[in-house]
């Protein structure tokens, strides 16, 4: 008989599997083990009902034991994942009691300080002990703060941990209240962020370095927007080269570049604008004062990912003592240091490019001269009146041309005037005349008169003539002025040149 109900009960068993199996997923399709569930047991109230009245006390029960035990498990799994999550991110939390100050913790919020995770609490007073002196006043007058009604509450400070290091944290709470307003504790999490402290400090530093070195430097640095105008520009800017931030086209247009520079400058820097190329060049920029310098301006564009200028980042820096050098270098070497009359070089180079632009509507002119009896000044007088005679010489020279040639002195006592554009020649002879007038009256040096006469060969520039051609003819017509008694001009003539071979010597 019992081996029967044993057997009844073994062909039964996989039925009531089934049907364990059919209620287990109404209850797991019902949302019951859901840890997102508000109301477990109303929900589980719900799936019961819904069954067979057969059914309904044992299934009950034993879903009930189920999801007990789901929930405990489900908030294991909650709490490891926080514990984990403060260990990773080193978040500790606290709850403070705000009538006596006495603190608890979490396991993490004791690692911070370097204690042991078990220690659970400590009194105000120690948790002062750990935090740095220098940060010690900001976080008392912080819990003052509190004390007066602050609702949340954060503050950065460093803690000297157990072992002696240094960490910086953050520390954010909320204040609970009381029904009567007072203050019942506060609770919250600190979190060590010494790692994004470090790297704030150092990139503060940094600026703070680039920013001295920035306004301790001469020159101008400045960005401006696409269409040139200035955002940003240090203290040198507004300063030395008197740049008001913010006026349009700034970087290369009026009132700050010198009127003979603009239009070369503002077509570099549109040049640069439409290209998104670099802007290099040097001119002269009107200061705040009205006085021109000479700058040397340089700007590099930023692009975006479409290759469009965003924004221009520049440096105007002052090359006036280098401009000027540059100038009095190229001066000397050009010029001639007594006189200031251009040099033997720069009389050739002249020369050679007036012949060049010499059309048939008009010649190039050349008069050679010398002073007459020039030697007897210096052995009478000394060289010191030479050279102040030759400085005479020059300076009434520059009066006679004018703006109509160039005036050199070859050395010694040799002057030459080029006349580029020569129209007329019969206006030669009254220009030759004019000259011999001035050069031959007396020169009046210190307390003595000195007696002049100069010497003139006039030669004008041929078809196919070279420079070297030009100065032989007018050096022959010279030659030919001395022998013919001094103190007069003479024209080159082409029979000059059979004089001179048969003679072999110039007269001086």
């Amino acid at each position: 008989m019992g081996n029967d109900a044993n057997q009844r009960d073994r062909e039964a068993a996989p039925e009531r599997q089934a049907e364990d199996h059919r209620l287990f997923d109404i209850f797991y399709s019902s949302g019951v083990f859901d840890e997102s569930a508000s109301n477990t047991d109303a929900s589980i109230e719900e799936v019961v009902q819904s069954l067979r009245p057969q059914d309904r006390l044992s299934v009950a029960a034993a879903v009930r034991q189920i999801v007990r035990r789901h929930s405990e498990e489900a908030l294991r799994r909650i709490e490891d994942r926080m514990q984990l999550a403060q260990e990773v991110g080193r978040i500790g939390c606290f709850e403070i009691d705000m009538r006596d100050g006495t603190s608890v913790g979490t396991p993490a919020f004791f690692e911070i300080y370097g204690l042991p995770g078990n220690r659970g609490s400590w009194t105000q007073q120690e948790w002062l002990s750990f935090i740095h002196t220098d940060d010690r006043p900001a976080v008392i007058a912080h819990l003052k703060n509190v004390a007066l009604g602050a609702e949340k509450t954060t503050v950065e400070y460093r803690v000297v941990r157990a072992d002696g290091a240094v960490r910086w944290t953050v520390s954010r709470a909320r204040v609970e209240t009381g029904a009567d307003g007072r203050q019942i504790r506060s609770y919250g999490i600190q979190q060590d962020i010494t790692e994004r402290k470090v790297a704030e400090l150092a990139l503060a530093e940094s600026e703070e370095h680039h920013r001295h070195f920035v306004e301790v430097n001469p020159a101008c640095f400045w960005t401006a927007d696409p269409s040139g105008k200035i955002r940003v520009a240090n203290e040198s800017a507004a300063v030395r080269f008197g740049i008001p931030v913010g006026l349009s086209a700034a970087v290369a247009g009026p009132p700050l570049v010198h009127t003979e520079d603009r239009a070369r400058i503002l077509a570099a820097w549109q040049g640069s604008l439409a290209s998104g190329e670099p802007y290099d060049v040097e001119y002269r920029m009107r200061s705040g004062n009205g006085a021109s310098r000479w700058v040397h301006a340089r700007a590099y564009p930023r692009l975006d990912d479409a290759g469009k200028v965003i924004a221009w980042y520049g440096a105007t820096e002052d090359i006036h003592a280098r401009k000027l050098a540059e100038q009095r270098m190229e001066w000397a070497a050009t010029h001639d240091s007594l006189t200031g009359l251009a040099n033997r070089f720069h009389f050739r180079d002249r020369l050679d490019a007036a012949i060049d632009r010499s059309t048939g509507k008009s010649q190039v002119a050349l008069l050679l001269l010398d002073l007459d009896g020039f030697k007897l000044v210096n052995d009478s007088y000394g060289h010191d009146v030479g050279d102040e005679l030759l400085v005479a010489t020059a300076q009434r020279l520059r009066q006679v041309v004018g703006r109509q040639g160039l005036v050199s002195r070859l050395g010694g006592d040799e002057f030459t005037v080029m006349l580029p554009r020569l129209k007329v020649e019969a206006s030669l002879a009254g220009f030759a005349e004019r000259m011999l007038q001035v050069l031959n009256s007396p020169v009046h040096l210190r307390d003595l008169e000195i007696e002049m006469r100069a010497s003139i060969g006039v030669a004008v520039h041929a078809n196919g003539a070279t420079v070297s051609d030009l100065v032989k003819d007018a050096d022959l017509a010279l030659y030919a002025a001395k022998a013919q008694g001094r103190g007069c001009w003479v024209r080159f003539r082409p029979e000059l040149r059979d004089q001179t071979s048969s003679n072999g010597q110039r007269p001086r």
